[in-house]
């Protein structure tokens, strides 16, 4: 959408003066991530993950046709799947790079991806998902 408007892009919004400038491209950051956290919660983990366990089978035949799979060696669908979204849904996106320093809650501990690649795969996931649901 922003191709069509390259005005927007050049946008500064600062209306406090405190040189955060809250323009457009951030506001499309957000936007796109509360859709994201929004979609985990409501569709995938509303009536104890109900949405989830419907969708798994055909989240594991997608996963099984993918060329590159962009998980690392001996990553379990859709158990580690399942891990990974309840983390991010329970503790954000910025949980996922102290995994590797720190034990984790959720069954992740063995998954040797950097926070990049999860959040790939967590969003790989949620498209996925919702491919599953408009069918």
């Amino acid at each position: 959408m922003l191709e069509q408007y390259p005005e927007l892009l050049k946008m500064r919004y600062d209306p406090d003066g405190d040189q955060f400038n809250f323009g457009v491209i951030e506001a499309f950051k957000v936007s796109k991530r509360m859709a994201f956290f929004a979609f985990i919660r409501r569709q995938l983990f509303a009536n104890d993950a109900k949405g989830f366990t419907q969708g798994a089978e055909y989240m594991h035949k997608a996963h099984e046709e993918l060329k590159e799979k962009h998980v690392c060696p001996g990553w379990e669908t859709p158990k580690y799947d399942l891990a990974l979204l309840m983390a991010v849904s329970d503790k954000g996106v910025s949980y996922l790079r102290s995994l590797k320093y720190q034990g984790d809650d959720y069954g992740l501990t063995g998954v040797k991806m950097n926070k990049k690649k999860l959040l790939k795969r967590a969003e790989w996931l949620c498209a996925t998902f919702k491919k599953y649901f408009v069918i």
